[in-house]
């Protein structure tokens, strides 16, 4: 890969660096560090810029109260006292640098990331680059390499951010022995607070290999300690097939546009291949209590489970597509992919879920039906009529409730 360098000239020439880079004029001594440096080189458009300061970081953020007129926020982290802003539609971090700008940059996670500009930067980007750790030329061999083994020993979570670049910066990958750090070290991951766990989960999830990165998270270990041995990989393999297939015939982006959702649907091939039936509202419960979304952990482990059912009647797939039609659909494909229990019977029957309800409790009030469990268990089987195809139309439905209010009157 050939760094960017003219885009990394123009982010310095750009609005905010050079409004932040003026403070560094005031004896501040700021840097720029890290990500922005990275995808900028890889031509990419950095999400936020990170700032480190040697020095007083408290004239800096008065500095920037005064400038901005609005005090930048601390975010509660007790290792480096960064505080986050944003400047004209761009979000900065600003942190104290840990010592010198090149001990700084020894404890940080992986070489790509150790980078650094000083600021203001004079004369060419590549001149101006500080790499003490041969950042640029990872980039360029687009290999991850931690720092040192030290490094991730400091914060086990660092093993999941390695496999996690490896499924978000396509074409690049964890040589032998960055795998082999990451893998001795997994087993602290099960020391780490969850909630900084499931971030990484989920930012697997929703990178473009996520199938493949989900394998190197099992290879180097972090999948065994989070979720145990998985059964199988034949789900996640075909899941990702749907991804593929959907983007192809739509001309769209998969993790946008994938009929079933992209964090809902991956995640329940994943549950598929970990663990055979059991209990849904469990294994929603095991996930909540280890900070997964509440929403998400509850469909995607109804769809792990009820792709697997057995045996699959009519009457009970109707009933699983009007509790979750979510779950439900994302189950049939599965099932469908995988001849499990289920059938891709129930993707049709969630399809016709998500509609509109053909006979309401309005018109149950204007047959004369009062409330009550009578009037419950009418709506519940015209619902699941509706669900199953047993009419052809609305009015249909309306004759046959008519029909069943009299015969109950």
């Amino acid at each position: 890969m050939r760094p960017d360098w003219q885009r990394l000239e123009r982010l310095l020439r750009e609005p905010p660096i050079p409004q932040l880079a003026a403070l560094s004029q005031d004896g501040h001594r700021l840097a720029l560090v890290g990500g922005a440096i990275r995808d900028t080189l890889m031509g990419r458009t950095p999400r936020d810029i990170d700032l480190i300061v040697e020095g007083d970081l408290n004239a800096v953020i008065d500095a920037l109260e005064q400038a901005r007129g609005r005090r930048p926020t601390s975010i509660g982290d007790g290792f480096q006292n960064t505080h986050r802003f944003r400047w004209r539609g761009t979000s900065v971090d600003i942190a104290e640098s840990i010592g010198t700008l090149s001990e700084d940059l020894s404890r940080r996670d992986f070489t790509i990331n150790a980078m650094a500009v000083r600021l203001p930067a004079g004369g060419e980007a590549q001149e101006a680059l500080v790499d003490p750790h041969h950042g640029l030329a990872h980039l360029e061999a687009k290999r991850i390499v931690p720092v040192s083994e030290s490094t991730i020993a400091a914060d086990p979570l660092r093993v999941m951010r390695g496999v996690r670049y490896a499924g978000q910066l396509r074409g690049f990958d964890l040589d032998p022995a960055a795998r082999s750090v990451l893998r001795a070290h997994s087993p602290g991951l099960g020391g780490v607070a969850a909630e900084r766990v499931v971030t990484e989960w989920l930012a697997i999830l929703d990178s473009d290999d996520w199938a493949a990165t989900l394998e190197l998270a099992w290879e180097v270990g972090a999948g065994q300690v989070v979720f145990g041995e998985r059964r199988a990989d034949a789900a996640t393999r075909a899941w990702a097939g749907i991804d593929i297939a959907t983007a192809e015939s739509a001309g769209t982006d998969p993790d946008r546009d994938a009929p079933t959702g992209r964090r809902a649907g991956r995640l329940a091939a994943l549950l598929f291949d970990l663990t055979a039936g059991g209990n849904a509202d469990d294994l929603a419960l095991t996930l909540t209590d280890r900070r997964w979304p509440k929403s998400l952990a509850r469909t995607a482990a109804r769809a792990a489970v009820w792709a697997d059912q057995r045996p699959a009647d009519e009457r009970t797939l109707a009933r699983l597509a009007l509790l979750d039609p979510a779950a439900a659909e994302i189950a049939g494909r599965l099932a469908a992919l995988l001849g499990a229990g289920a059938t891709s019977r129930l993707i049709a029957m969630a399809v016709v879920a998500r509609e509109t309800r053909w006979v309401t409790g309005a018109d149950l009030h204007r047959l004369g039906v009062e409330d009550g469990p009578g009037m419950g268990d009418l709506l519940a089987a015209a619902a699941e009529g509706q669900v199953r195809g047993r009419w052809d139309d609305a009015e249909a439905a309306r004759a046959w409730v008519a029909e069943q209010s009299r015969a109950r009157s």
